[in-house]
């Protein structure tokens, strides 16, 4: 009965500032847990991090987890104890830079957001959609606002200095040298004019999953 009562009063809320948004933007996600007792409940947590948030395709494969598995040769982390006042708990603000765990970037497209509690009995979960939209082509850099951020995709040279698209081009303020060339990526940045002539500064960039169809 304890058990029961336990989650029928917890419950975990995922708080996203925005559910539509470029690839390779920043999505702040706030992690609250409510406790709706009129008395403090303790609840005991099997990782130091007391939450989960994964994200999941359309197909519900997770392809991303903010998760930390137990350093090598450590079995599992030890149990700890919170209590938990009556009314909202902020467990964190997560700032997650959209990249997966491989330093590649989703697909644009719909994707469920799910938090769960790491506790030591199941609780309730709690999800969100968010919307990844399109990356806007190279040869749309004309027509940017100097200094707003964008998101552009295509293929870059081989100098790495000109991304590229079936549509046309946009010159980077400085070559990517990190990147490969000739491979689909996006990047993050801004246009401004260098020595006359408008460019584009690339802040982040990533290549894509390397699964996309389970982003579609």
């Amino acid at each position: 009965m304890h058990l029961l009562f336990l989650a029928a009063v917890l419950s975990v809320k995922l708080v996203v500032q925005r559910s539509s948004l470029d690839l390779l933007d920043t999505l702040p996600i706030a992690v609250v847990l409510q406790n709706s007792a009129g008395t403090s409940q303790t609840v005991r947590f099997t990782q130091p991090v007391e939450y989960a948030i994964e994200l999941r395709a359309p197909d519900g494969s997770v392809i991303w987890s903010s998760a930390v598995a137990p350093p090598p040769r450590q079995p599992a982390f030890p149990a700890h104890a919170r209590t938990f006042a009556p009314g909202s708990t902020t467990l964190a603000v997560y700032d997650w830079n959209e990249l997966l765990r491989d330093g590649t970037s989703p697909q644009a497209g719909n994707y469920t957001l799910r938090v769960r509690l790491a506790t030591e009995k199941p609780q309730a979960e709690n999800t969100v959609r968010v919307t990844f939209a399109r990356p806007l082509s190279p040869s749309s850099l004309a027509a940017l606002k100097i200094g707003e951020e964008y998101t552009l995709a295509g293929t870059l040279d081989a100098q790495r200095a000109i991304l590229n698209d079936e549509r046309g081009s946009a010159t980077l303020a400085l070559s990517l040298f990190a990147a490969p060339a000739a491979v689909p990526v996006f990047v993050r940045g801004y246009a401004v004019v260098k020595n006359g002539t408008r460019v584009f500064n690339v802040e982040r960039w990533a290549t894509l999953i390397a699964q996309p169809a389970s982003a579609r």
